[in-house]
């Protein structure tokens, strides 16, 4: 079986065979051994067609948040303690997950560069954001900026946690 990038995914097998021989040095990595052919779990990646979902669910969730954080509220509290950073905060965590699905879903090979143009897309609409708030008698708080850009970040570092060994290389690029 020769080796080509694609032929990771065309299998509809839970499992492919794979001849290390063929594989590029890069590709094999130090511990195969030439002329063993091994059976590796076939790597799950997202696809195309659930792209419209992932889209979907973005601009749904981005329009929702944006009118919720615009209409006239009082803090919410909950036993008299305001907990309006942790909802800033799981807002654009959820907000930065959604984006990253969609990268994925375009099959974008995630690299640095990607992660610092959506940390400073979504850091700059938080401050936006933040700023417009003081139009629709709502306060610009920078304690809730902070918890916008911990969420941002967080959800970025978490995905680069859990994604260290399988996007390794085109993180580090």
């Amino acid at each position: 079986m020769a080796f080509s990038p694609d032929s990771l995914h065309d299998s509809d097998d839970q499992k492919s065979e794979y001849d290390f021989a063929k594989m590029p040095n890069a590709v094999r990595g130090k511990y195969a051994i030439r002329g063993v052919t091994s059976t590796l779990p076939k790597p799950l990646a997202p696809s195309r067609p659930l792209l419209p979902l992932w889209a979907g669910a973005l601009v749904i969730y981005w329009l929702a948040m944006f009118i919720g954080t615009h209409i006239p509220l009082s803090v919410p509290t909950v036993g008299g303690k305001p907990v309006d950073k942790y909802l800033h905060f799981a807002a654009y965590f959820g907000l930065t997950a959604l984006l990253i699905g969609v990268f994925r879903c375009l099959r974008v090979r995630l690299r640095w560069k990607h992660f610092f143009i959506a940390l400073a897309l979504l850091v700059a609409y938080a401050a936006l954001d933040e700023w417009l708030q003081k139009f629709v008698n709502r306060s610009c708080d920078a304690e809730d900026f902070m918890a916008d850009s911990a969420g941002v970040l967080s959800a970025l570092g978490l995905y680069i946690i859990t994604h260290r060994g399988s996007a390794e290389q085109s993180v580090a690029q």
